[in-house]
C-alpha cells in the first residue's frame, strides 16, 4: 500500500505499546508527588533531589516495561509488567516519610517495633497534637 509520499507505511502490523489504567494512575501520582516536592522544598537538598530522581526513574520504568512487554516473548517481562505497582507502593510509601513533614511540619511520627528488651505488645505510633492545641 502506497501513501501520498510514495513510501510504505512503517510497521503497521506491530502493536503499539498501550499504557494501562494502572500505569496512568501511577504516573499521575508520581507527577503530583514531584510537584509537591518542588513546592514544599525549602532549599535544594540531596534528599529532595534524590526523590525527584527516583520519581523520574520510576516513570521511565513504566514506559520501558510497557515497551518491553509488547516486544518480548519472555514470560518474566509480562509478570513484572503486571506486578510492578506492588513494588512501587513500597517505594512511594518510603518517600512519604520525607514529604509529610515538609507539607505539615507540626506532624511528627514515631514508629517503633518490638525488639530485645521491649514488650511484645506491638507497634507504637505517636502523633503530635501541637497543631491541635490552642495558644
Amino acid at each position: 500500500m502506497k501513501t501520498l509520499t510514495g513510501t510504505e507505511p512503517l510497521n503497521q502490523d506491530r502493536p503499539r505499546p498501550v499504557l494501562r489504567a494502572s500505569d496512568w494512575v501511577v504516573i499521575a501520582y508520581l507527577l503530583v508527588e514531584s510537584a509537591l516536592i518542588v513546592l514544599f522544598a525549602r532549599r535544594p537538598e540531596s534528599e529532595w533531589l534524590f526523590n525527584l530522581g527516583i520519581n523520574a526513574v520510576m516513570a521511565a520504568g513504566i514506559f520501558l516495561l510497557t515497551w518491553g512487554a509488547e516486544r518480548s516473548r519472555l514470560r518474566v517481562v509480562r509478570i513484572v509488567r503486571d506486578w510492578y505497582p506492588a513494588l512501587y507502593v513500597l517505594v512511594i510509601f518510603k518517600q512519604l516519610g520525607v514529604l509529610v513533614p515538609a507539607v505539615h511540619p507540626a506532624t511528627t511520627t514515631t514508629f517503633s517495633s518490638p525488639g530485645i528488651g521491649r514488650s511484645s505488645a506491638g507497634t507504637r505510633v505517636r502523633f503530635s497534637t501541637r497543631s491541635l492545641r490552642r495558644s
